[in-house]
């Protein structure tokens, strides 16, 4: 095993090089990973509770049947799923607006979930309301008597 009196001049300077190479390597990896990045790039949130009842209330308003609510409940979580994870493909962090706990400077990406959602699933509209339906109530309980 050869030491380093042992070496001649290019192999001492082959393996001074190589670790001048590796050293200069684990320096930028530290800087790099240990850099804070633009935290507004990093993080978003979602309000995911309000989106769902947003959702629900306004399918409420429907006069959908109970079934077709329930597979158009199933597409419209589907899509949420996969609108926050189209959100997050670039390796964004998303976090449950819910689950935070004191950081308003996380952006809130709320309103671009909500309108790739709805280019994938239809809103659902609010049934007709019927004109004059206290007038028509007074003149069933009047008949009645």
């Amino acid at each position: 095993m050869k030491t380093i009196r042992n070496m001649d001049n290019k192999t001492l300077a082959a393996w001074t090089l190589s670790i001048a190479v590796v050293l200069l390597w684990a320096v930028w990896v530290s800087v790099k990973v240990l850099t804070p990045t633009n935290f507004n790039d990093r993080f978003a949130k979602v309000q995911l509770q309000g989106l769902v009842s947003e959702y629900v209330m306004k399918q409420a308003r429907t006069a959908t049947p109970p079934e077709q609510i329930t597979a158009e409940t199933q597409k419209f979580m589907q899509a949420v799923d996969q609108s926050v994870r189209e959100a997050s493909a670039g390796g964004r962090i998303i976090l449950v607006n819910e689950a935070l706990v004191g950081s308003s400077e996380v952006p809130d990406i709320t309103a671009q979930v909500r309108q790739a959602v709805y280019q994938k699933v239809p809103e659902p509209k609010a049934a007709a309301v019927q004109p004059n339906v206290p007038a028509e109530m007074n003149k069933f309980f009047q008949g009645a008597q």
